[in-house]
């Protein structure tokens, strides 16, 4: 009984040793794994900024799948570079998008301000940061959307163009609800209430409806409900300090009241003036 309890053990260890010298050796693995990556991505880097150094403007290749956005010139300065743009379309333009290198941008002008879209003929300035890769990949205009909802340029970002409006309508719309029903109550500390509760009311849908969403519609809500949120948080500071004021300073808090007027009505007309054309 003895000699088996010991031929118990001695097996026990062994096993535990193998175990422990197993775990051993594949943590001394991943960490090599992980040290040769590291190493990898440390020379990729070092690799990049020597040709980052190098890249000149007359070296970026251009695609241009929008013929009417024309890129007229292309700069660098510093770690950017500066291209010139053209609208050579007959038509007033009212978002793009631009690849650089790996990087997609968009610029969007249908935000209330008809000073910010082009039309045909206008020149302006846009600035990109310099991508990796930008000497491999280039710049391409993918896609442009114009004043009356046409669009030009590479289908499948015709489409993601599409995919984005529809969510920035859907929510621009509900905006529009909501800060109509502001304008209508009148008493000073019921639309306090109203204006503290738009945040809360602001989702034109459950998030579990919008989590079913195609990826552009939910970034268009997302980007849309995010500048929402920032007229929003202006409106209620207007609104808290126009209330502070009441017994204190009653005509101060009058002007505070009539500058939250016309802000909601500016808003209100913004939305009304830029929803059809989404």
């Amino acid at each position: 009984m003895t000699s088996l309890k010991r031929t118990n053990t001695f097996f026990l260890i062994l096993v535990l040793s193998i175990l422990t010298l197993s775990a051993a050796r594949l943590q001394a693995s991943r960490l090599q794994e992980s040290s040769r990556m590291r190493s990898q991505q440390e020379a990729l880097l070092r690799d990049w900024e020597q040709r980052k150094a190098r890249i000149r403007a007359e070296d970026i290749k251009i695609e241009n799948y929008a013929k009417g956005l024309s890129i007229v010139k292309l700069e660098r300065r510093d770690d950017s570079f500066i291209a010139l743009l053209r609208n050579d379309y007959p038509k007033t333009i009212t978002r793009y998008t631009i690849a650089i290198a790996e990087e997609i941008t968009g610029a969007e002008m249908l935000n209330g301000n008809d000073e910010n879209l082009r039309r045909p003929g206008d020149l302006w300035e846009q600035r990109f940061a310099i991508q990796m890769d930008i000497d491999t990949l280039g710049l391409k205009v993918l896609a442009v959307i114009f004043d009356d909802r046409s669009t030009d340029g590479d289908p499948e970002y015709v489409k993601k163009i599409r995919r984005w409006r529809l969510g920035m309508k859907m929510q621009r719309e509900r905006a529009l609800e909501l800060v109509t029903s502001a304008l209508a109550v009148k008493d000073d500390r019921q639309r306090s209430i109203v204006i503290r509760d738009l945040e809360s009311q602001l989702s034109p849908l459950s998030q579990e409806e919008i989590e079913r969403l195609p990826s552009e519609v939910r970034s268009g809500i997302l980007g849309e409900r995010n500048r929402i949120l920032r007229q929003i948080a202006r409106m209620r500071d207007i609104n808290e300090a126009g209330i502070a004021m009441a017994v204190s300073d009653p005509s101060a808090s009058r002007s505070k009241r009539a500058q939250l007027d016309a802000e909601l009505a500016t808003i209100l007309r913004q939305y009304e003036a830029t929803i059809p054309r989404l």
